[in-house]
């Protein structure tokens, strides 16, 4: 050990054998200097071979943007690091390790400025339950999709309880899926509509047939969002201390579906108009302007603006107005093609976006949308006869694409003139 005497040496070693973690000393070129018998028992290196070994060989690449710029923080100001307060001289940084067998193993790595030449002396502690627990904060502090996190609390529980078997059962995009073991066979929409069955939803822990089950509600337990799975041994009962761990872990899964359903209502609420549910004016502009970019052609956008709406809200109310537009926003979606765009621009103005819609196929749309609007619109207080002026503008080559639902909306103020005209 170049740089380390005999009292330092004696020192860690003595450390070494009190601890279960193996300590490491790490000089300032990131090799390995030694490492107390531990590391050998937790990583499976001969002794031989530990001098040969350096941090930036043994740490996951995607681990090396949290510990390089650490490690090179103190070879460039070790006596700065050896000053400063022993509370702030040291942090677990959950990392991923290579073994012996080439396997990535989650440890937590504590380091210190051992002097001033810069080297550290660290603990590395094997803690697959701590590092999957960082892992999930993280995922959720940084608002992951949602079957990323669900992995990870996965990974959490699989390592708390050391069982191979962990799923997420749940259809939070209204589609039974499960998160976690692929080999586990379940049926996921037979657990979810069981458990929905129920009088009263229950987060309790549950043991049956070689599996435990724990459903995940909702704080209020007014909602289940799914389930875990856990292929324990047959007969295996759950003790009390399994219900506090994994109870932890279900509160993490809920977070994390309520978060989920949170950015879906934020998401939704950007993107559509709140009152008839079709696609709000920028959310319909943004599209056009993708398609723009994309330069995915041919396109129609119709512009379609009601008449005779005003005398609904001057003759009944704002309420029945209101009704009106919901019916007509659920008729324009019910005449186009599940591929056609729906917005609402404002007022009585809506708009369609047709992609790969030939100029030629435009007016049997208009057609089929104006029929569909003749039948009048029963609200809570009348029978309204609306109709609809609806302006077309297409575009077949990359040229035409700029201003299409400005010349939609032109053409259709045209209409309107001529029709006034007649």
């Amino acid at each position: 050990m170049t740089g380390t005497n005999a009292h330092e040496l004696l020192a860690y070693r003595a450390v070494g054998s009190l601890t279960h973690h193996a300590l490491v000393l790490i000089a300032p070129d990131l090799n390995i200097s030694w490492a107390s018998p531990n590391f050998s028992r937790i990583l499976g290196y001969d002794a031989a071979e530990i001098p040969r070994l350096n941090v930036i060989e043994l740490v996951h690449p995607d681990d090396m943007d949290l510990v390089l710029p650490l490690a090179m923080a103190v070879v460039d100001d070790a006596g700065g690091h050896v000053e400063r307060p022993a509370r702030a001289a040291g942090v677990e940084l959950p990392v991923r390790v290579r073994t012996r067998e080439g396997r990535w193993l989650p440890v937590g790595i504590t380091g210190r400025v051992a002097d001033e030449e810069g080297r550290l002396i660290c603990v590395l502690r094997a803690d697959p339950e701590r590092h999957a627990l960082d892992l999930v904060l993280t995922q959720l502090g940084t608002g992951a999709v949602l079957d990323d996190v669900l992995t990870a609390v996965v990974e959490l529980v699989r390592a708390q309880f050391g069982f191979d078997g962990v799923l997420i059962v749940h259809d939070a995009d209204g589609n039974a899926t499960s998160v976690g073991e692929p080999a586990m066979c379940f049926d996921s929409a037979g657990l979810l509509t069981q458990l929905r069955a129920e009088p009263v939803f229950s987060d309790e822990l549950r043991a049956e047939a070689g599996r435990w089950i724990v459903p995940i509600t909702s704080p209020g337990r007014d909602h289940l969002w799914g389930a875990f799975v856990l292929a324990a041994s047959e007969g295996l009962e759950p003790k009390p201390f399994d219900h506090f761990v994994i109870d932890r872990s279900r509160q993490l899964a809920a977070l994390a579906f309520s978060n989920a359903q949170d950015h879906r209502e934020l998401r939704r609420a950007a993107t559509h108009d709140h009152l008839t549910g079709v696609l709000s004016r920028g959310e319909f502009e943004s599209q056009v302007e993708r398609l723009v970019e994309r330069r995915e052609l041919p396109v129609v956008v119709l512009f379609v603006d009601l008449d005779g709406f005003k005398a609904v809200n001057d003759n009944w109310g704002h309420h029945d107005g209101d009704e009106v537009l919901v019916a007509v926003a659920k008729r324009l979606q019910d005449a186009v093609r599940p591929t056609d765009s729906v917005a609402r621009l404002g007022g009585d103005e809506f708009a369609i976006l047709c992609r790969g819609l030939q100029p030629h196929q435009a007016r049997p749309t208009v057609e089929r949308i104006s029929r569909s609007l003749m039948t009048p619109v029963r609200t809570s207080k009348a029978t309204v006869q609306i109709g609809a002026s609806i302006g077309i503008a297409t575009a077949q080559h990359p040229n035409q694409i700029d201003g299409l639902l400005q010349r939609a909306d032109a053409e259709m103020y045209r209409l309107k003139r001529l029709r006034r005209a007649c």
